[in-house]
């Protein structure tokens, strides 16, 4: 083929657009990995355009489109020297070269945040160097002149690269899947994927205009010159984008109900994908159903790999090799009329077939057996610890505000100290953090399991407790009531616990009271006051509360243990006891805290008036709440109990006594019991 300088200067044109593909795949994968990781992502996105330009230019291009040895490699047109070939020999060259760089990235986003960045690069030159250029010359062998590759003398049709550049990619992206497997905690215990948190989504859309911008180089760069067929290959792209987002978007929205980036993403680059194999001879209706069959094609396989535990990061193999193999099977379903090469649809089918396994067989078993030999001497993967350290940092030794931040957690906080796992999952931009926590649950099963634990901690206690009783966890989620509290305030355990305090949001008159109370604790970190709360039927209560932090033997914040107790009596009588009403003494009801909230608690001594007898229950009702708080910390009691039975006895307030085991054994029983099961 001999080029014109017009041609020349549009392939040269659309090289360079298909150059700054590579800019695309740094935005979408770094923004789909997460933080800790994201520098990395964008190291190998830059270097491997630059290995395989090398590689390629020294022996690549060479075995692609050198003179044929039947038709399976090339054997010339090594170490171009350029003083010595022709412009179009370069342009062709500077051409395939941006190919041979894109077949090699989408390897990148797939085996993202597992992989050490040498082996990336070992990577890399296997791609480079063998790989993409013999599948390459199958194909396109002949597009200089010369002999064809056997797959081409064939009728095996593939414009612009579904096959030869995507699929190929997604295969060798598959078998190294297999070899280094998902990422540490990536799933479940019973096979469920973790939901991944990516670092930069704007930044990974961004991603996704810049790959579709270059597909107007990578595909209108294919027609080899600037014709009339230029504008339709261009507008069949820009279609077959439109129809994969768009089916993406609404398939998304009619299965899960809501419209998820990922469809976006992955919608329009399957569409694009799906298109390139044959966007120079399909209509523009063609081309529609292309795209959108591309994307039912990635979102389906992209589910069935999590099926099986194959963690793709970026969802590389779905897009690239699920709606690359469709797009090869679509050249002989809708365009087989216009290749007049003498072939019925069937027998198109079956060259395109044969294609797609030879593509896949090379790609696949050449990746697998090359880098598992690799692998056997010097293993390709990171160890755990780089893993949750993050490449970024292990590997480059640059970090960013989020790393530093979780460094220092890490080195000064120990797993114990926190009562609930941060609510940021495995796969977020501070995972590591969550290591700080619970590495191995999820938020919800973290959540049930300590509920249930705490309810066994209580148990005791508030078996015998004079007063309602709560525990609140470092961030405000209820993790216990007892059931004088569910009296007081009418509330069920199942409506308390397991809301957080402080983010509550809802319409139950007490939570909304609560959220308030909640946010002075977190504050004040002690809370000891009366206050006035209505009951959801209306009905107006005054309480008194007091609220403790529970500090763990470490010296850091668990949480917080609290007392209620139920005053409205109290208040009520003091109050007609001011208006003069005559009353005994000794018969004044000091507050109403039994297990009944409306039984009284009296007094023995004749000569206190009422404030004085109110004074003494709340400073025994703020000892009774350390007493609760010491039992739960493991540490022993006697003294407060001892304190608590010695005012009691003074004040005449015996009650507490009364309802509290007098055995400490008992009591630390209850407290060590053994969680069942959530």
């Amino acid at each position: 083929m001999l080029f014109q300088n017009i041609d020349i200067l549009w392939i040269t044109f659309c090289a360079g657009i298909v150059f700054m593909m590579q800019a695309g795949f740094m935005c979408l994968e770094s923004g789909l990995t997460r933080n800790m990781n994201s520098i990395n992502v964008a190291m190998k996105n830059v270097a491997d355009i630059s290995l395989a330009f090398l590689v390629f230019w020294l022996f690549g291009f060479g075995l692609m489109f050198g003179e044929s040895y039947q038709g399976v490699i090339g054997v010339s047109l090594f170490l171009i020297e350029q003083r010595e070939i022709s412009a179009n020999v370069l342009t062709m060259f500077l051409f395939q070269a941006m190919f041979c760089g894109a077949a090699v990235t989408i390897i990148s986003g797939a085996i993202a945040e597992r992989i050490k960045f040498s082996s990336y690069l070992v990577i890399t030159l296997v791609i480079a160097s063998v790989i993409y250029p013999v599948v390459g010359h199958w194909v396109w062998g002949g597009l200089l002149g010369g002999t064809s590759g056997w797959l081409a003398e064939k009728g095996f049709i593939d414009f612009a690269g579904s096959s030869v550049v995507h699929s190929l990619g997604g295969w060798s992206a598959l078998a190294l899947l297999i070899i280094i497997g998902p990422r540490k905690n990536r799933f479940f215990a019973d096979g469920r994927p973790r939901k991944v948190e990516p670092s930069n989504l704007p930044m990974a859309m961004l991603g996704v205009l810049i790959l579709w911008f270059g597909w107007i180089g990578f595909n209108g760069g294919s027609v080899l010159a600037f014709n009339d067929s230029v504008a339709n290959v261009i507008v069949n792209t820009m279609l077959a984008g439109s129809a994969g987002l768009s089916t993406g978007l609404f398939l998304e929205r009619w299965i899960y109900r809501h419209y998820s980036p990922k469809s976006c993403i992955n919608g329009a680059l399957a569409g694009l994908v799906a298109v390139t194999a044959s966007a120079n001879i399909v209509s523009g209706t063609d081309a529609l159903i292309i795209g959108a069959v591309g994307a039912i094609v990635a979102l389906a396989l992209d589910v069935l790999l999590l099926r099986f535990k194959i963690d793709d990061a970026v969802s590389a193999v779905p897009v690239h090799l699920g709606a690359g193999v469709w797009g090869t099977f679509a050249v002989a379903l809708f365009a087989n009329d216009q290749l007049n090469n003498g072939l019925n649809t069937l027998e198109q089918l079956t060259i395109q077939g044969l294609g797609v396994l030879v593509c896949g067989l090379w790609a696949f078993a050449l990746t697998y057996i090359i880098c598992s030999t690799i692998n056997y001497f010097h293993p390709l993967r990171i160890s755990d610890a780089v893993e949750n350290e993050g490449l970024d940092l292990a590997e480059h030794r640059v970090g960013n505000g989020v790393c530093d931040l979780i460094k220092v957690m890490y080195a000064n906080t120990p797993k114990q100290a926190h009562g609930q796992a941060a609510n940021t999952g495995e796969y977020s931009s501070t995972s590591p953090a969550s290591s700080l926590y619970t590495p191995d649950l999820d938020l919800t099963e973290f959540t049930q399991r300590e509920i249930q634990s705490n309810k066994t901690r209580y148990e005791t206690i508030a078996n015998f407790s004079p007063v309602g009783i709560f525990n609140l966890d470092a961030e405000g989620k209820c993790l216990f009531v007892n059931d004088i509290w569910e009296g007081i305030f009418d509330l069920s355990y199942d409506e308390c616990v397991g809301q957080n305090w402080l983010n509550y949001s809802g319409d139950n008159k007490v939570m909304t009271q609560w959220q308030k109370w909640a946010l002075d604790i977190v504050r004040q970190k002690e809370v000891g006051r009366e206050e006035i709360v209505f009951r959801n039927d209306g009905e107006q209560l005054e309480i008194y509360v007091q609220i403790l932090p529970e500090i763990s033997d470490t010296g850091t914040l668990k949480g917080y243990v609290g007392t209620v107790s139920d005053i409205t009596e109290r208040v009520r009588e003091l109050l007609e006891f001011e208006r003069g009403n005559k009353m005994e003494s000794a018969d004044f009801i000091s507050a109403g805290i039994s297990h009944d909230p409306g039984a009284p608690l009296t007094t023995g001594s004749n000569n206190k008036q009422p404030q004085d007898t109110v004074r003494d229950f709340l400073s025994l009702q703020k000892l009774y709440t350390q007493l609760i708080n010491q039992v739960l910390s493991g540490r022993n009691p006697n003294a407060l109990i001892n304190e608590i039975e010695k005012r009691s006895s003074e004040n005449n307030i015996e009650f507490f006594m009364e309802q509290i085991p007098t055995s400490i054994e008992e009591i630390l029983q209850g407290v060590n019991k053994p969680a069942e099961p959530a």
